[in-house]
């Protein structure tokens, strides 16, 4: 994944209370027989700059793309889930 992806950790550009963390060493991030699978951190409480969570961004730009994504599980609409796709 690091080939293709980054794990920025700097402040949410949001200002949003979220604490971004690199996701491999953070345990949030896992890939197994071709599937990724990005988790939350349901164990610690939220302080300083939020709950911690991940980020994937793309070290390669696009002027035009078409992404096609499939998904096997995704929460609800409940709140505190805000999914940036």
């Amino acid at each position: 994944m690091s080939d293709a992806g980054a794990w920025p950790e700097d402040a949410d550009p949001t200002e949003g209370y979220v604490d971004y963390v690199d996701g491999q060493s953070s345990g949030l991030f896992s890939q197994s027989g071709g599937r990724v699978q990005l988790s939350v951190d349901s164990t610690s409480v939220a302080s300083g700059r939020g709950r911690k969570s991940v980020r994937l961004t793309s070290k390669a730009s696009y002027n035009h793309a078409l992404i096609v994504i499939d998904i096997a599980h995704m929460p609800a609409d409940i709140c505190g889930v805000w999914p940036a796709l």
